[in-house]
């Protein structure tokens, strides 16, 4: 398994994985990561030279000791075959900041084992300023913010700061 960074010239091909494994398009967010246009960068997970997953890094301004995963898949028909748990190994050998976190919804319980199996730590995200959050509250569901402490430093907990996961999912930060 390797990781190819999207540019211009697999950009078409991380638009496909994504629209296969997401319900939800993001490939303006691909496109404006892929011409440098924002913070973001996308990556493809590549097996014996067929891309098979895909996932995004990204640090906000006000919080540059934290990196976030976002839009991470695998292909249904390679998942269950380790290749997730690799890659978030890869992602901790090269992240540059003291926490990886991402955030989950609840109901996605395979994504939920994933990172508790990878000892992120869970806690549940309640902002009554993210308008995400509080249409899963209404619901009576919850978005969850998984951390893992990378560097040697000590880090506090999310502790419901606003992240804008309306403005994640919809390709702004």
């Amino acid at each position: 398994m390797n990781i190819q960074k999207v540019d211009q010239s697999n950009i078409e091909t991380a638009i496909r994985i994504q629209n296969e494994i997401f319900k939800q398009d993001c490939s303006n967010e691909i496109i404006a990561a892929a011409n440098n246009l924002n913070n973001n960068e996308f990556y493809l997970i590549i097996e014996d030279e067929k891309p098979i997953g895909i996932f995004e890094l990204y640090k906000f301004v006000s919080n540059k000791d934290t990196l976030w995963i976002n839009w991470f898949g695998i292909i249904k028909s390679y998942r269950h075959r380790g290749f997730a748990n690799m890659t978030l190994k890869h992602i901790e050998k090269i992240a540059d900041s003291n926490v990886i976190r991402t955030f989950v919804s609840k109901s996605n319980k395979p994504a939920c084992r994933l990172f508790d199996f990878n000892n992120f730590r869970v806690e549940s995200y309640l902002n009554n300023k993210d308008k995400l959050s509080v249409v899963f509250m209404s619901r009576k569901s919850e978005i969850l913010i998984f951390s893992k402490k990378i560097g040697n430093e000590t880090y506090k907990n999310w502790d419901n700061r606003f992240i804008d996961v309306t403005g994640q999912i919809m390709g702004g930060n």
